[in-house]
C-alpha cells in the first residue's frame, strides 16, 4: 500500500512506484522475522514458555534503579 503523499512525489512514475511497493513488501517480511513463531506464542499463551525480560527493558529498568 503506497501512500497518497508518495504518489503526488513520484507522479507518474510506475517503475518508482513499483520499486516502493517493493520495499515495502520487503519491509513487512522483515518486520515478521523479528517476532517469534506462532508456535513459540501459543506455548506462551499456554503457559509452556517460560519467557524472561526482554534485555532492552531490564537495562532501563536497572538504570532507571540506580538514580
Amino acid at each position: 500500500m503506497v501512500s497518497d503523499k508518495l504518489e503526488e512525489l513520484a507522479g507518474h512514475d510506475s517503475e518508482l512506484l513499483g520499486d516502493m511497493k517493493r520495499f515495502e513488501k520487503m519491509a513487512l517480511v522483515e518486520l515478521a522475522t523479528l517476532g517469534p513463531t506462532m508456535k513459540k506464542v501459543n506455548q506462551m499463551l499456554e503457559g509452556n514458555l517460560v519467557i524472561g525480560v526482554p534485555s532492552l527493558l531490564y537495562e532501563q529498568k536497572t538504570a532507571d534503579q540506580s538514580l
